[in-house]
This record gives C-alpha cells, sequence and structure tokens, in this order.
C-alpha cells in the first residue's frame, strides 16, 4: 500500500480531510522566507470555492491551464503542451483516477520524474486564493482543480510556490517526462528551411515542445509587445500544419499563451486576410478560433523572427543524431545506464580541460565506457546537474564533459592522470561544446569499438553540485566509474627501536595489557624521546587505535598491537607532514587522496568525499588528529570487511561497504 492509499483509508475511516504537514496552508509554502506575510491569501478546499468540483471535468485539455500571478508561464506552458501530447503521458504526471466524490478525503497525488526515479507527491487540496478566486493557475472550466493542484504538488516537490516563480519550459518537461532536452536558438541562428524539418521529426517522434521569447528591460518581465507577444514569457507549441499558400508550401504552428489571452497579431492571426487565400479544407481549423483565446497560429518564418528559443523535449535520443532524416524517422530501443556523483571542492572538481597535464582537471569523476561491437554504435550522453533552482545567476554552475578514446593496449589500470597522460595517450574526440548553463546538457557522438573515458566537469574548478549522467546506446555497452582498486597497496616498512618494549613495561596493567589511556601515554612519551615534541596524540585518537586492532571488542592492547600503533602513526604522520607545507596542522582535502596513496592505501572518489564531509571543515580542510582518527576508521573497515567477505556475509563491493559504513 503507498503513501497516498494508506493515508486517504485513514482518513476515509477518521472522516477526516487530509491536512497537509509537509506543505502547510501558511506563509510556508508560498515564500523562501515563512515570516513573511501574505495578505489578503485565504487557503480553501475547492469544495469552498464551487458547488461542484471536479478533478477533471470530461478530459484533461491543454486549453483548460490558465496562468495566475506566480511568474511560471514556463510551468504552466510545458503543462499544457503535456496535456496536448500523447494522454499516456498526462495520465502518467495526472493519475485521472481521482475525484472529489464518495472516496473524496482531500488528498490527491501526482508523479514527476526526478533524476532516474518517478517520485510521487502527496497534496492536500488547500489552495491559496484571493477573494473567493484561486491566485495562481487555474482551468478555464472554474469547476475543474486538476490543473491548480498539479502546479502545488510541482511546488511542493521544489519547497515553495516562489521556487517555481521563474524558469524555462524544458526543466518542467523533463520532470514531467524523463526525457532529453535539447534548445534551438531562432533569431539569426537558423534557416526556415532546417528548422521547418526538425519541427517535422519533432512532431513525428511525439517529442514535446515550448518556446521563449528573453526579457529585453532589465527588472521587467511579460511586457506586451506591439505584435501582441510578450517578452521574458514562454508559450506552448500544441501541433502544426502546412497549407498551400499562393501556390507554395507553408508550415504554420498553433501556439498558446499560457495566460489564455494575448496573440500574435501579425500574418496568419485570428483576422489575417491571408486564411481567405487558402483552400476551405486548410482553413478547418482556423473557423473556430477567432476569439482571444490564448492560441494562435504563425508561420515557420515569424515564430524564427520573433521567438528567441525552442525548448525541446525528447522521449527517445534519435532526435538528437545529426544525420535525422524526416522520411526515415523511427523510434529504436536505446539502452541505457545511468550514474549519480558529485563536483566536490578539492576533491573532484577540477574545473575544464585547459591543458592535457592539468592536474586539477583530471581529478574530475571519470566514466570508461567500452564497446565491443565491430563496428561504430551511436550514443547519446546527458549530464544533468541535480539541482532545485530554475532560475540561474552568474554564479550558478555550467556543466559541461569531455571524451577521450583511448588507444589499444595502452588503457590505464584505473583513471586518466596528469602523471600518465603522455604515457597511455588517448585521444580527445568530442566535447559538449560550450559550458551549460541550464540543468541538462546531452549530445550525441559515435562510439568506435574500444574503449572511451568520458569526464564530467564544470565550467570554474572548485564549484560544487551534484549530477546525474545518463548515457544512451543502440547497442549494449559496458560503463563504469573508472577509479583506482579501494584497499592496501603495498606495505611500508619503519625501523623496529625497543623504545616501545620499555614505556610498555612502564604503563602496563596487571593483566599485561594497555586500554586507550595507556597508549596515550605510551605514545605521548614515545613521540618526545623520539621527536622532541611533546604535544602527543589526543585520547580519540588512542581509542581509535584500539578500535583499529581489536577484533573481539575489549577495549584493550597487547605489546605487539602497541608497537604496531606505534609503527602505524609515525608513517601517517609523516604522510601528513608531507603535504602541510604551510606547517599550520592542516591539510586540503584536495591532497587527501596522495597522502592515502603515500601510506598505501588507495581510497575511491566517494568515500574520500565522506572522509572529507565526516572528519574536515566547512572548507574541507583536516587536522592532523582528525586525519589519523579518519584512517583507523578506514582501516578498520577494511578489516572488518574483509573478515564478513570470507567468510560469506557481505555480498556488496568493498567500494559499496566503504561509502555506506564511513558516514554511519
Amino acid at each position: 500500500m503507498t503513501d497516498y492509499e494508506s493515508i486517504k483509508r485513514k482518513c476515509r475511516l477518521t472522516g477526516t480531510l487530509f491536512e497537509d504537514k509537509d506543505f502547510p496552508a501558511s506563509s510556508a509554502s508560498l515564500y523562501f522566507r515563512s515570516s513573511l506575510s501574505a495578505p489578503l491569501i485565504e487557503w480553501k478546499r475547492p469544495k469552498e470555492i464551487v458547488s461542484n468540483p471536479q478533478f477533471i471535468a470530461d478530459e484533461a485539455l491543454y486549453v483548460d491551464l490558465e496562468q495566475g500571478t506566480l511568474g511560471n508561464c514556463w510551468f504552466v506552458a510545458a503543462a499544457a503542451s503535456l496535456a496536448a501530447s500523447n494522454k499516456s503521458l498526462l495520465h502518467k504526471v495526472v493519475p485521472p483516477d481521482q475525484n472529489f466524490g464518495s472516496e473524496y478525503a482531500g488528498i490527491f497525488r501526482f508523479n514527476f520524474w526526478q533524476y532516474g526515479k518517478w517520485r510521487e507527491v502527496i497534496v492536500d487540496d488547500r489552495l491559496p486564493t484571493r477573494e473567493g478566486r484561486l491566485e495562481y493557475a487555474a482551468s478555464t472550466t472554474k469547476h475543474e482543480f486538476w490543473c491548480a493542484l498539479l502546479e502545488k504538488a510541482f511546488a511542493k516537490l521544489y519547497g515553495c510556490y516562489e521556487a517555481i516563480d521563474g524558469g524555462r519550459v524544458h526543466d518542467a518537461l523533463l520532470d514531467m517526462t524523463g526525457g532529453i532536452t535539447e534548445l534551438i536558438k531562432l533569431k539569426g541562428a537558423i534557416d526556415v528551411e532546417k528548422l521547418t524539418n526538425i519541427l517535422t521529426m519533432c512532431w513525428s517522434m511525439e517529442t514535446l515542445m515550448g518556446a521563449a521569447i528573453f526579457e529585453t528591460s532589465v527588472g521587467r518581465r511579460e511586457t506586451r509587445l506591439n505584435t501582441g507577444l510578450y517578452t521574458g514569457h514562454a508559450y506552448s507549441l500544441i501541433k502544426h500544419k502546412t497549407v498551400t499558400h499562393k501556390g507554395q508550401k507553408k508550415m504554420l504552428l498553433l501556439v498558446r499563451n499560457p495566460f489564455g489571452r494575448g496573440e500574435w497579431n501579425g500574418a496568419w492571426s485570428d483576422t489575417d486576410s491571408a486564411w481567405s487565400e487558402i483552400s476551405a479544407s486548410e482553413r478547418e481549423d482556423h473557423a473556430i478560433r477567432k476569439r482571444d483565446d490564448g492560441e494562435f497560429w504563425i508561420s515557420v518564418e515569424d515564430f524564427i523572427d520573433n521567438f528567441d528559443e525552442l525548448e525541446l523535449c525528447h522521449l527517445s535520443p534519435d532526435l538528437l543524431a545529426p544525420d535525422k532524416d524526416s522520411e526515415r524517422m523511427e523510434r529504436k530501443k536505446w539502452k541505457q545506464i545511468s550514474f549519480t556523483g558529485q563536483w566536490i571542492k578539492d576533491v573532484t572538481s577540477g574545473g575544464p580541460l585547459k591543458s592535457f597535464t592539468s592536474r586539477q582537471f583530471w581529478t574530475n569523476p571519470q566514466f570508461r565506457v567500452t564497446q565491443d561491437h565491430t563496428g561504430p554504435v551511436n550514443a547519446v550522453i546527458s549530464l544533468l546537474e541535480v539541482t532545485d533552482m530554475f532560475l540561474r545567476s552568474v554564479d550558478d554552475v555550467n556543466i559541461g564533459f569531455v571524451i577521450f578514446k583511448l588507444k589499444p593496449g595502452k588503457e590505464p589500470p584505473a583513471r586518466l592522470t596528469a602523471d600518465n597522460y603522455y604515457e597511455h595517450t588517448p585521444q580527445l574526440v568530442d566535447t559538449s561544446g560550450a559550458f551549460w548553463p541550464y540543468r541538462e546538457r546531452a549530445v550525441h557522438f559515435v562510439l568506435d569499438p574500444g574503449a572511451h573515458v568520458v569526464v564530467p566537469c564544470t565550467f570554474m574548478p572548485g564549484q560544487e553540485a551534484h549530477f546525474y549522467l545518463r548515457i544512451f546506446s543502440e547497442l549494449p555497452v559496458d560503463v563504469s566509474p573508472a577509479e583506482e582498486r579501494l584497499g592496501p597497496t603495498r606495505e611500508l616498512e619503519i625501523p623496529e627501536t625497543s623504545l616501545i618494549d620499555r614505556l610498555f613495561q612502564k604503563h602496563r596493567g596487571p593483566d599485561g595489557q594497555v586500554d586507550a589511556s595507556s597508549l596515550q601515554k605510551i605514545l605521548a612519551e614515545a613521540k618526545l624521546e623520539t621527536y622532541g615534541k611533546p604535544d602527543g596524540y589526543s585520547l580519540e585518537t588512542c581509542r581509535c587505535l584500539v578500535f583499529l586492532d581489536d577484533t573481539f571488542v575489549v577495549g584493550l592492547l597487547d605489546q605487539e598491537k602497541v608497537k604496531l600503533a606505534w609503527k602505524n602513526i609515525q608513517l601517517w604522520t609523516f604522510a601528513f607532514k608531507e603535504a602541510d607545507l604551510s606547517g599550520d596542522g592542516k591539510v586540503d582535502a584536495s591532497e587527501l587522496k596522495g597522502i592515502f596513496q603515500k601510506i598505501g592505501f588507495n581510497l575511491d572518489t566517494t568515500s574520500l568525499h565522506r572522509v572529507v564531509r565526516r572528519y574536515g571543515d566547512r572548507e574541507g580542510r583536516m587536522h592532523e588528529d582528525d586525519f589519523l582518527q579518519a584512517f583507523c576508521r578506514i582501516l578498520g573497515l577494511y578489516q572488518i570487511f574483509k573478515r564478513k567477505s570470507e567468510n560469506g556475509k557481505i555480498t556488496m563491493e568493498l567500494s559499496e561497504w566503504m561509502a555506506t559504513t564511513l558516514y554511519s
């Protein structure tokens, strides 16, 4: 039973209406700052607004949607495009089996795609109103409420209504379909023939489409132009038709303004004389549209001249291929492999490729893609920034990726690095182009037989963000993160001395063992005699050293294990001091991986991230004591994994085990 079903059942049994505590009927759901007041806003259920509310009246149609006072034309335009498409897509997002009848409990559900998974969003039906009318999105049929409730669910998904005040059509379509988005520049960037061909193919493949006119005045938006169009505004592309006008074929586009009013007044507008110059059958659709309902026809030529960008959401990767042909387009079954990852300052956020020997660039995440087929394979790489922000600023993360081809017989055992680049001489075969200020960057490329390395990166080094990587291919390929083998790589020796034997006898208990407190005294005196430093080690670090070799959990160490603890801590401290060039007792996150490798232990990127977050400060810097404690935990977890996997008690991979347990 889903959350929706269990909550609804409980409400039905108790005779109550659902009240969503996670998205309350208050300013906290309207604004980023819950302290802001919302004058004159009243939260009402549909039955308090009209006498006969319906979730969907007859059928959910694109003409139902009407934008309210919220600046989310992009979302309303996307929802209209969805409603104008295949109904199965709409029903996935807006389940139609909900209403205000006998099963009504004040609860409704919607589904949105979020980075590889469909997420159910539950809302109550308390809606913001002003003077008895819906404040935000509404249906043109006043007793219908799927539009307002869909908008509320989307606002909940991103935190509040204010969060969706401004955005792009393709972002909303991505959340409604899980498709692949593409942006096409219009004014001065494309000719009529090319765009006509693209639109023909997109409609044949059920691509969802919107368009945008950018704002031209700072601080203003949705300004009406003499053409009847609005700047800073988004529109839906509903359908197209081809007519014969003065002996020439011409494609016309049916476009809708999410305001539900305000139309293009140029050629092919409602009252334009061009309609009388085509056949009666060709103007069939036009006969019922002579009113200000926000819908209008416009030629492809005028569309290019008056709109800035075409926003596409493809349901298949086919349409990203550069050699697509409208006469031979058919939807193929593509294979898909996906990964989540993160750019972390000083750990995995190396920025763009500026030189092949840039140590910074090669710290970026890497994914190896291998295809073993005899010929080339079409592939599409889709890189998404995981974000809850739709309005972009100059400080936002711009994303992209670089693709290398590895030469046969010269594949590195793990990652490409600045040190091994010329040894393996990979070929730079493609990039995603200019860094992208939007959420998704998707590019088609051809995979030749062999191994490739995909490197997702940000425009500036040190920028932090999560990402979701999808790789589509027409034939199966092997994809995996490129990482060094996690675990010990070698044994390093430190000369034995009789110092620890003497100090152990001095501090041991009557049972011939020492606890963490006695170990602290031994190590402090050993450090003073060996290095002339009186600072010693913290009690917590000594507890971690005890834990490291305390297989039976007795909290005590014998003489041999104390000698091993001293040997280890000398080695780890030496590696740390070498990296601490400033001598302030701290190292940067960027230096940690090298320290671990110096002491003979490889740490994968995910585990390194967890170490930095748990043991470092907010800047990713780590004190010596914190480092010693972190490495004790890493080694301890590795030893537990080794014992349990040998006994068949762990079935997961070492990297998964470390990533799961390091932050717990």
